[in-house]
């Protein structure tokens, strides 16, 4: 039996099972109220041996396939945990609605406007608003009001046809709609599936492709990383065009970090009230993990020294000369810099505080000095911070780099390549930096 008849005949073995409403917990998959339907049967061609091969069908059974149905409850749960109760959402490429079902049942969607190239909803209730059409020549200006958009797993097939198009789409739902999350395949999956093949002719990283594909939102929050086919990832993006204001949020969790030099040193430690602590934290800094009105995770570094609005201060501007650098870095055309990302500071209302968006499950941290500070500088600057001594280091993942004392941050390997953090200037330098 050939591997298309052996797919056609898994096929078939599905669409027999008449009920969709299952509750499979070897699976993960949990029942979706709603009154259960069968799913129509594809169209078979002439000799009745499976769909005909002119005009797109949408796919059955998807998240009946191992590949999905795995680890379809961490997705549900990281979308449950990152959109907002009572939201209405647009769920393109929606299948057979299986995610928006569980959202509903959850409380946190009461109305989802689900796209699908045919009708093959699973189930019939009024929460959900099936509109059939293609989303490589869907009008989104066509769509209806929702506060957020879903893409679930669908944008990496748009890549092959057009990396432009697909490009286009995120652009367009981000200016129309509140948030677009999204997920798509990646280069750590070794399949030879044909968008597989695609994003590798156009990128040469996930993080390259990430930053063409999302260039039109400022913010990204990383929501999910999981496991998929072929023993790879992906990730699952939470993006907004626009930052909002951050004035109402609920803190999860305050921490201290422990005294020390080197990076295995050093640590975070729960706390539940820094007012009840014996003497003040290591560097009189608390961190918290705060989480906004509209369910994204933020970073918090709090300095408690009546010098700590300044410092702060000094760490934003410090920060803003890193990214426009390393923005520009990254429009050369040699790749050099495609893999390097930097965590993404916001406005706090406190003066004495950094925020920036959460970084999800941060490894192989190395605290090191960052890279090549000279070219942030001017020519006066350059001789004046010359005399504190450069050198070179090797750290992992980031090659060889050329290093100046003035500001300690940390090096990380994230979901997205290297990830440069916590831009915290060194105690010589700020009697420089300072206003006078």
């Amino acid at each position: 039996m050939t591997f298309s008849e052996r797919l056609r005949h898994l096929g078939r073995k599905m669409l027999a099972r008449q009920s969709a409403n299952f509750n499979d917990a070897g699976n993960g998959l949990t029942a979706s109220s709603g009154t259960p339907r069968t799913i129509p049967s594809p169209p078979t061609s002439h000799d009745g041996s499976g769909p005909p091969k002119k005009g797109k069908r949408a796919q059955r059974g998807y998240y009946l396939l191992a590949s999905s149905a795995n680890i379809l409850q961490d997705r549900i749960e990281a979308l449950a945990r990152s959109i907002r109760k009572g939201s209405t959402i647009l769920d393109i490429g929606c299948n057979d609605g299986t995610i928006s079902s569980a959202l509903i049942d959850r409380g946190v969607v009461k109305k989802a406007y689900g796209i699908e190239l045919e009708n093959i909803l699973a189930y019939d209730r009024p929460e959900i608003e099936l509109i059939e059409g293609d989303m490589r020549t869907i009008d989104i200006a066509s769509l209806p009001q929702a506060d957020g958009v879903l893409i679930l797993n669908v944008l990496h097939h748009l890549i092959g046809r057009s990396p432009a198009r697909a490009r286009e789409i995120v652009d367009q739902l981000l200016e129309r709609y509140g948030f677009v999350i999204v997920d798509l395949g990646s280069f750590s999956e070794q399949g030879d599936w044909g968008w597989r093949r695609s994003i590798a002719l156009h990128w040469n990283s996930d993080s390259e492709m990430w930053d063409s594909l999302f260039q039109g939102a400022v913010w990204r929050f990383k929501i999910l990383r999981y496991l998929t086919q072929g023993g790879g990832h992906r990730v699952l993006w939470k993006l907004y065009r626009k930052p909002y204001e951050l004035t109402t949020f609920s803190v999860e969790q305050v921490f201290v970090k422990t005294p020390g030099t080197w990076p295995g040193d050093k640590e975070l430690i729960p706390i539940d009230d820094v007012s009840q602590l014996e003497r003040s934290p290591p560097g009189k800094v608390v961190f918290e993990k705060i989480i906004s009105s509209q369910k994204d995770a933020f970073w918090v570094k709090r300095y408690l020294s009546p010098q700590g609005a300044r410092v702060a201060s000094m760490e934003y501007e410090i920060w803003r000369e890193v990214r426009k650098a390393l923005l520009e870095g990254k429009q050369n055309p040699d790749g050099q810099f495609s893999h390097f990302g930097i965590s993404e500071l916001v406005e706090y209302s406190e003066p004495n505080a950094v925020c920036s968006i959460y970084e999800p499950d941060l490894t192989n941290v190395a605290a090191v000095h960052f890279q090549d500070w000279i070219k942030f500088f001017d020519a006066s600057d350059t001789y004046l911070l010359g005399a504190f001594a450069a050198r070179t280091i090797a750290v992992k993942g980031l090659r060889r780099v050329k290093i100046i004392h003035i500001c300690d941050f940390q090096a990380a390997s994230g979901w997205g390549g290297i990830k440069l953090l916590d831009f915290e200037p060194n105690f010589w330098a700020r009697q420089f930096l300072q206003p006078k």
